[in-house]
């Protein structure tokens, strides 16, 4: 197993989260989730075990995804991505969008959280597929 893609797969991943719950869609989602500014600075204390599992989470993902890369014999950025694409739209889409469906979650949450899951596989897909 090639592990410099997985581990740059994982520091693509905080830095997408970072820029995604951050500047671009923070705010909103915040709203969404019912999260306070007030909340999250009194949370400040519990962020580097919340990060911690945040590059957990993205390194099983980036391994899963190696693996399918390999099993499939994908070889190229185009392929790596593909095989992302898969990923995201048969096992985190459906399920992301099946807590719209019976939790009565917004659309718009399921947007940005299946959003920046498809953005992660799609950039994780192209870097773990252009190492093969």
């Amino acid at each position: 197993m090639e592990f410099l893609p997985i581990i740059l797969s994982v520091v693509v991943s905080m830095i997408i989260g970072f820029v995604w719950y951050g500047p671009l869609f923070g705010n909103q989602w915040m709203k969404l989730v019912n999260l306070t500014k007030k909340d999250i600075e009194d949370s400040k204390d519990k962020m580097p075990l919340t990060y911690a599992g945040m590059a957990v989470i993205s390194l099983i993902q980036a391994v899963v995804l190696y693996q399918f890369i390999i099993s499939q014999n994908i070889i190229g950025v185009m392929g790596g991505v593909l095989i992302g694409f898969f990923v995201w739209f048969g096992f985190v889409a459906t399920v992301n969008f099946s807590t719209v469906l019976f939790s009565k979650k917004p659309f718009e949450l399921f947007a940005i959280e299946s959003g920046y899951q498809l953005v992660y596989l799609l950039m994780a897909g192209a870097l773990i597929g252009a190492w093969r």
